[in-house]
């Protein structure tokens, strides 16, 4: 099904349990929707190399791996799109998404330690 932005925001909560709807537009890209209403973006891949060497000397495709995007309305499904191609193409490069995003993220300790020392000096700066 290829998913519209007006569609995305009139789906209605499931009754029993959380659906998954995927976008033929862009590969891997799923939208889950909980029986509370809440909506989400994950994208599902394999990284090639990851499941060892076939014996023609292939790599062999590793298990397959989900990476939450966002939350729907703050990511629109034009930025899921993109952020799922951009999560395909690492895979299809033999890189994990998942761990390019912890070492890119700005909660590492050192930020987060930086956030904290510049909230302190300014809560105790004199008024």
């Amino acid at each position: 099904m290829v998913l519209t932005e007006l569609m995305v925001k009139m789906m209605r909560p499931p009754t029993a349990r959380r659906i998954e709807i995927t976008d033929d537009l862009a590969p891997g890209l799923v939208l889950r929707v909980s029986r509370l209403g809440a909506k989400s973006w994950s994208v599902k891949y394999k990284v090639p190399g990851e499941g060892g060497v076939t014996s023609t000397g292939r790599p062999k495709k590793g298990a397959s791996r989900r990476l939450t995007l966002g939350t729907w309305p703050a990511m629109s499904l034009a930025d899921a799109r993109d952020a799922a191609a951009t999560a395909g193409r690492q895979a299809a490069t033999g890189a994990d998404p998942r761990r390019a995003r912890v070492q890119s993220a700005s909660n590492s300790v050192a930020a987060v330690a930086e956030t904290m020392l510049k909230q302190a000096k300014i809560s105790s700066a004199p008024n």
